[in-house]
């Protein structure tokens, strides 16, 4: 299927109908841009602090995915996560206002943990491969493919 630009949540990434596809196809979803393909950088997107066992499986099937496209397309693989703390302007709690940047830095390290954790199975991963960014992940994932000339971008959805 070939995706369309949209607005700036989906000018990269993907479409109504797209995330309809994702949400609802059994098997695994190529979606494709209009650019050349170059065919040299993927980027596996991970999300580590799932509650439950069936999406923190889907990580490992991403990585899996991706180390298997890195080895038979000759693709330079690199792992993703991006975190964002719920904004001050959003938070109601008098006493959680007082301690926010506390709150911030204890929402960086239970994702950093988390990642860590998660990455931790594969060691043959360098670290330079290994990227944990804050932000948004609507915005922090298309910058990040953008600044990296990532060719594929491998994510996951649980329906």
């Amino acid at each position: 299927k070939s995706t369309r630009k949209h607005n700036l949540l989906r000018r990269l990434l993907l479409g109504n109908s797209d995330w309809q596809l994702i949400r609802h196809c059994p098997q695994p979803l190529w979606l494709v841009h209009h650019d050349a393909w170059r065919g040299q950088r993927l980027c596996a997107a991970l999300d580590p602090l799932h509650a439950s066992d069936k999406p923190a499986a889907l990580d490992h099937r991403l990585i899996a995915a991706a180390r298997q496209l890195e080895a038979s397309l000759g693709l330079r693989a690199d792992y993703l996560h991006t975190h964002a703390a719920m904004p001050r302007s959003l938070l109601f709690d008098a006493e959680m206002l007082a301690g926010y940047e506390r709150f911030v830095l204890q929402h960086e390290e239970r994702h950093r943990q988390a990642f860590d954790d998660l990455l931790a199975a594969y060691p043959e991963i360098a670290a330079e491969r290994r990227h944990l960014l804050a932000g948004y992940a609507e915005q922090a994932i298309p910058d990040f493919v953008r600044a990296n000339d990532i060719d594929l971008l491998l994510m996951g959805a649980v329906a």
